[in-house]
């Protein structure tokens, strides 16, 4: 089942011998569960022009893959590393994405998912990022306001953190 939602996108971005840089996006999306795991997708404002954009989370994984005036795919899965590409108007990057950690949780379409992790050059880290996807909509409200002070558990979440070495599997239920 699909549901038009609303997304926040903060993400934070540390360059070596560079201020730290904060970004925030506001806008709408749709999410919706698949067989093993979850889609959203919106769309972004760029200088360049639009960009599509689809976040799919299955078996502790994200890949995150922008189309338009960008385009990009990164895979996250914490502990792991991977090549990416990432084509801009000027021309194509690669670089080498670390994935720190992979938290979300999810009650239907309302939830948190965050990922931190490295991009590297060569070995070289050109930054360490964060990014955090919070999704709302009618429903989240709604089943707040039901709530009241005694709020139930999140229908299910997921942590995998290679720093501490842990890693929660999804739980489902109240």
């Amino acid at each position: 089942m699909k549901e038009d939602v609303s997304v926040r996108v903060c993400g934070v971005q540390r360059c070596p011998g560079a201020e730290e840089d904060v970004s925030e996006l506001v806008c709408e999306g749709v999410f919706k569960h698949t067989a093993d795991g979850w889609l959203l997708a919106y769309e972004e404002p760029s200088e360049a022009g639009t960009v599509k954009t689809l976040l799919r989370f299955a078996d502790g994984r994200v890949t995150l893959t922008r189309r338009g005036a960008v385009r990009s795919e990164m895979t996250f899965a914490a502990g792991e590393c991977h090549t990416i590409f990432y084509e801009l108007p000027l021309g194509r990057l690669t670089m080498e994405l670390h994935t720190d950690s992979v938290c979300a949780s999810f009650d239907g379409a309302c939830g948190t998912l965050e990922l931190c992790y490295r991009l590297t050059v060569r070995d070289e880290t050109v930054s360490e990022n964060r990014l955090a996807v919070t999704l709302s909509g009618k429903r989240c409200i709604q089943a707040d306001s039901a709530k009241g002070p005694n709020k139930r558990a999140p229908m299910w979440s997921f942590c995998c953190d290679k720093r501490k070495k842990r890693a929660e599997m999804p739980k489902s239920g109240a």
